[in-house]
């Protein structure tokens, strides 16, 4: 929603512009888009950026360690209980290949 107010506000500000009286109006939403692109391709480089270090970490050897920690900082801090490593650890849990067998 944040994209819509700042391509509102372009437009807004065009249409009121010393422009918008001497050109045309086709010319002022252009004009406006092209302010609200290049917003909007800086906004948006920022946060690939940011999702692609995020799948970088995720998915490294560590990456579910990194993970396990950061859920357990967060809750101790809004929670005030502080998890004991037994409950919590930060080893490797080695899961089996397969599911026990039935029966």
């Amino acid at each position: 929603m944040a994209d819509a107010l700042v391509l509102a506000r372009a437009l807004i500000s065009k249409k009121d512009s010393f422009f918008a009286k001497a050109f045309s109006d086709s010319h002022n939403i252009s004009a406006a888009i092209k302010e609200y692109e290049k917003f909007m391709f800086e906004f948006a480089k920022e946060n690939a950026e940011k999702t692609a270090e995020g799948l970088k970490k995720h998915f490294s050897k560590e990456g579910g360690e990194e993970r396990a920690r950061k859920f357990k900082d967060y809750y101790e801090k809004h929670t005030g209980q502080k998890l004991s490593e037994e409950v919590f650890g930060t080893s490797t849990v080695n899961a089996p290949a397969s599911p026990p067998a039935e029966g």
